[in-house]
């Protein structure tokens, strides 16, 4: 432990107590219990994940030594906390909800294992790869995951050496690992790609890479737990990724996959499957030509039911939001509408609707702090989470 690890869990101690904020030991919840150390800035190569537990929208960032920490709204206020986990500097975050509301936060640790931070009342961190065996995470791994039918978590990651794309999948009593890149016969993911992944027709697992080719493959599971692999550039003759691409994506009506990524000429381009097949959309605006940041970040989800959101750095830094109507897309800069700080270079964004209709995006503004663009049905505004936050 270096010193301004001891020193900031010296004074978690004074502030809350033996134990919080200690690396194995179980922690309470700023949703459900008053705490009085203020937030921390983030580490400057922090990742975020944000979702819905109940009402409480959860914010997760990596403070300056990389632990885990939590932003959690209580009604009209946010409370901070340091959760047990202690995450690689850098580690991809993801998590979601599971059942009615209890969090799932996932982290890749400096041994290079994925671990779990789950709630039952207190937090908890389990190294779910020295459970089942599974190999260790590439140095540059995402992670994401998701919630199959409501309570069957799925945490996908790209292991070292080989490559392959791996899930994590709890049955219910235990925890199992799967190589879907070997499953599937598909090729290994590039050095740098990314991952997203959801779940269409009620539990079969949509997971998307990109390849050493720069396209984006998609590994797709059947209602028979079979897997198989498509080259979604190819089936759409679809412009190559950008070599610093994001991606991000969703399904609408249960159903209909949503992937987004950046190509050469720094735009948004949307492979969407139809009724007909896989088609892609160079995104393109009427409000006038845009590019997106160098290694810009992207996060997306759908309101209203079925209308795509997807919100990326533009080459100002400030936040994007390129919005569909039902007929068009449309752009808007967030950050000129809601008055807010720009986005840090390089920097991650999260994001997801409340109720279907109101748009939350979390990005780290340049002094690493944390910051939500909040749609609320009429104009967007901005708060700075970390010094909201208690």
């Amino acid at each position: 432990m270096n010193a301004l690890q001891s020193l900031l869990s010296f004074f978690t101690v004074l502030a809350l107590g033996l134990g919080c904020g200690a690396a194995p030991a179980a922690r309470e919840s700023p949703a459900e219990s008053e705490s009085s150390l203020s937030a921390l800035p983030a580490s400057p190569r922090s990742t975020l994940a944000a979702f819905l537990a109940g009402n409480s929208s959860r914010v997760y960032y990596l403070d300056p030594v990389s632990t885990v920490s939590e932003l959690a709204s209580q009604g009209s206020e946010w409370k901070y906390s340091w959760l047990p986990g202690s995450a690689r500097p850098g580690s991809a975050l993801t998590g979601f909800q599971l059942g009615n509301s209890a969090p799932r936060v996932y982290f890749i640790a400096n041994d290079s294992l994925v671990h779990e931070l789950w709630w039952d009342g207190t937090w908890h961190d389990q190294a779910l790869a020295t459970q089942v065996g599974a190999p260790p995470a590439a140095s540059d791994s995402p992670l994401v995951g998701f919630v199959r039918s409501g309570v069957y978590p799925r945490v996908y990651y790209v292991a070292a050496g080989n490559r392959h794309v791996q899930e994590l999948t709890w049955n219910g009593m235990y925890w199992g690992v799967s190589d879907v890149t070997e499953r599937a016969g598909a090729p290994a993911a590039a050095v740098g790609s990314p991952l997203t992944a959801f779940e269409v027709k009620g539990g079969e697992a949509r997971v998307y890479f990109v390849g050493n080719s720069r396209h984006v493959h998609e590994l797709w599971e059947n209602s028979g737990g079979a897997w198989a692999q498509q080259d979604l550039n190819l089936a759409t003759n679809a412009p190559m990724v950008d070599n610093d691409t994001a991606l991000t994506g969703f399904a609408t009506d249960g159903t209909w996959s949503h992937v987004y990524y950046v190509g050469f000429d720094h735009h948004v381009i949307e492979l969407k499957f139809t009724a007909q097949g896989w088609t892609y959309t160079n995104v393109t605006p009427p409000e006038g030509p845009y590019a997106t940041a160098s290694a810009t970040a992207l996060t997306s989800f759908a309101v209203n039911p079925g209308n795509a959101r997807v919100y990326f750095v533009m080459a100002s830094n400030a936040v994007g939001e390129l919005w569909w109507d039902g007929a068009s897309w449309h752009l808007n800069n967030l950050t000129a509408l809601a008055s807010a700080p720009v986005s840090k270079a390089n920097g991650p964004l999260a994001g997801f609707a409340i109720d279907g209709v109101y748009s939350r995006v979390y990005y780290l503004a340049g002094n690493d702090n944390v910051m939500q663009l909040a749609w609320s049905g009429s104009s967007w505004g901005v708060t700075n989470l970390t010094t909201t936050a208690n």
